[in-house]
């Protein structure tokens, strides 16, 4: 499943953006279902969020990943251009 916040992407407030990481990781408790997530992701921190809700692959602004591997492990993921 692909889930796309667009409280990250479009800059809202920071409610906005935690009631969507809260479904995020409900969403990602479902057994049986690998999740795919973007939207607002411009940094290393943000895949970090994203990792430790338990979404699998992260999509990711270009260039993001350049700047250097990120400590939580989010690296790993698989990068498509």
């Amino acid at each position: 499943m692909h889930v796309v916040d667009l409280s990250s992407a479009l800059g809202e407030d920071e409610a906005a953006r935690e009631a969507n990481a809260q479904a995020i990781r409900a969403i990602c408790q479902v057994e049986g279902l690998s999740v795919d997530a973007g939207g607002g992701v411009r940094s290393i921190d943000a895949m970090c969020r994203l990792a430790g809700l338990g979404v699998r692959r992260i999509a990711i602004r270009y260039g993001a990943h350049r700047r250097h591997v990120p400590a939580c492990g989010a690296g790993r993921a698989t990068h498509r251009h």
